[in-house]
């Protein structure tokens, strides 16, 4: 089991290494988009609410780029046009396919923790977790009008967990935050 683990977790660490090369370029981008902020913010102060918030929209810009990059650029345009609706088809049997699994459902938790951070409408579990699956079945239908991707159940399910997965992570910080901090 263990050994199966360490296989697991060396294909996770290699494909990962492909989103930690946009990710450079993205925090590139961000810090200039922070820097324009801070500009914006000299010129027309907006308060403290402002200035907290411009740092989650950078977050939220970086992990933008990392994701259409992923999602999108890091394949050749109709490559890939098949469809799948079998659940647990991409569970497959080697660890890579295992490693693909997982990394779907990594990808999408910083979606379950900036979103409500940003957006007090999507506090709720059910606005953010079902704004994840919809825009999961966003990205599954553009791959496929676009070839760059295979059109997926279980990518959508997959998803969908991580940014549930992402959720909780947000909630069980702030719930901490309330109790140490005593803010709302």
């Amino acid at each position: 089991m263990l050994q199966k683990i360490k296989y697991l977790s060396f294909f996770i660490k290699e494909d990962m290494m492909e989103p930690l090369r946009y990710l450079i370029v993205a925090c590139s981008i961000g810090m200039v988009f922070l820097m324009l902020l801070k500009m914006f913010d000299m010129i027309f102060p907006q308060g403290k609410h402002f200035h907290r918030k411009k740092y989650v929209w950078t977050l939220i810009l970086i992990y933008a780029i990392v994701f259409i990059n992923v999602g999108f650029f890091s394949r050749e345009p109709g490559t890939r046009t098949d469809v799948s609706l079998k659940l647990f088809e991409t569970w497959g049997n080697s660890m890579i396919a295992h490693a693909y699994f997982v990394e779907n459902i990594i990808m999408f938790i910083p979606y379950g923790i900036l979103l409500p951070i940003a957006f007090k409408r999507i506090r709720k579990i059910w606005m953010c977790v079902g704004s994840a699956c919809m825009i999961s079945c966003m990205l599954e239908v553009m791959q496929h009008m676009t070839g760059r991707g295979y059109t997926q159940i279980d990518d959508v399910m997959t998803n969908t967990i991580g940014a549930a997965v992402g959720y909780v992570v947000w909630k069980i910080f702030d719930k901490l935050r309330l109790v140490f901090f005593k803010k709302p």
